[in-house]
């Protein structure tokens, strides 16, 4: 397969992912779905690749971690209307 029809590919199914996910609006609902579909994207396996729900000790008690690509990615996410830096303050 050539770099082009690589690249439709991969924008053909990014598309596709970003259409579906754009009704999205409820962490606790919408989240491993969000993420298994932006593996689809890139082909990864979403059996090996991240965990859900990790728990990490933040100011004022334990949280968990929306999904982890160990030493690659943090997902940390908020319903739609959250305070996104309360998203940072998990993730880091």
């Amino acid at each position: 397969m050539s770099e082009i029809s690589d690249l439709k590919s991969l924008h053909d199914r990014d598309d596709k992912f970003s259409k579906s996910a754009a009704n999205y609006k409820y962490e606790m609902g919408d989240s491993q779905k969000f993420i298994n579909g932006l593996c689809e994207v890139y082909g990864i396996s979403t059996y090996y690749a991240p965990s859900y729900e990790d728990r990490v000790v933040v100011e004022g008690g334990i949280n968990r971690i929306d999904a982890l690509f160990k030493g690659l990615l943090i997902v940390e996410m908020k319903s739609t209307g959250e305070n996104l830096e309360k998203a940072y303050v998990q993730a880091t």
